[in-house]
């Protein structure tokens, strides 16, 4: 039985490149951290998140 390989990612819900703004790829989540892709700047981006306590 063969598995389809393809990567799959998951989009961030209103994660945006700081530089371009341009929607990014999460790679990895950790804790208060994601590690993003964005496609236009190809770059790695690490964002942490902020908790909006209001």
């Amino acid at each position: 039985m063969t598995e389809n390989k393809r990567r799959t990612y998951r989009y961030a819900e209103r994660i945006k490149c700081p530089y371009c703004g341009y929607m990014m790829r999460i790679l990895k989540e950790k804790d208060d951290e994601l590690l993003c892709y964005c496609a236009s700047c190809k770059e790695d981006i690490l964002i942490t998140k902020k908790e909006d306590c209001e």
